[in-house]
């Protein structure tokens, strides 16, 4: 005999859901729902925490870039060149990223290299500090590499 959704329903213990039960799944669906405003509102610092992420992944693979050749790379989000580093970037190094990020809210990560200093930003720094943070929590410097392999401590 074939039972219909009424049948398998319940309702749960604390009346905040409808649980259906078949032989094979069970879900549950709720009987409250968000307005749409408190959604977009939880997406919105989902995608600012995931930037702030990129942004870290992205300074933790430069700074191995440099450590290993001693300059960061001039294109980062580039494939990692094994024969030619300083023409590549660091995705497929083997400390960096295995794929090319960009920004969870649309664009890409704008990059500057100065007197050897590093910097990353998201474009969408402003609407990211909205929900989460400071525009500044959004751009990160590394000061540039210095090397000097003739002195010993």
């Amino acid at each position: 005999m074939r039972r219909n959704a009424a049948q398998l329903a319940e309702i749960a213990p604390d009346g905040g859901g409808i649980a259906y039960v078949t032989d094979g799944a069970a879900w549950l669906v709720p009987l409250v729902s968000r307005p749409k405003e408190s959604v977009l509102a939880v997406m919105e610092a989902l995608q600012a925490r995931r930037c702030k992420a990129n942004i870290a992944a992205v300074v933790a693979a430069q700074s191995a870039f440099a450590l290993r050749y001693g300059a960061y790379s001039a294109n980062p989000l580039s494939e990692f060149n094994k024969d030619n580093p300083a023409a590549g970037g660091i995705v497929g190094l083997p400390e960096g990223l295995s794929a090319s990020v960009e920004c969870p809210s649309g664009g890409s990560y704008l990059f500057r290299l100065q007197d050897g200093s590093f910097t990353i930003s998201c474009p969408n720094c402003d609407q990211h500090a909205s929900r989460l943070g400071s525009p500044g929590d959004y751009r990160k410097t590394l000061s540039p590499v210095r090397w000097n392999y003739d002195t010993a401590d």
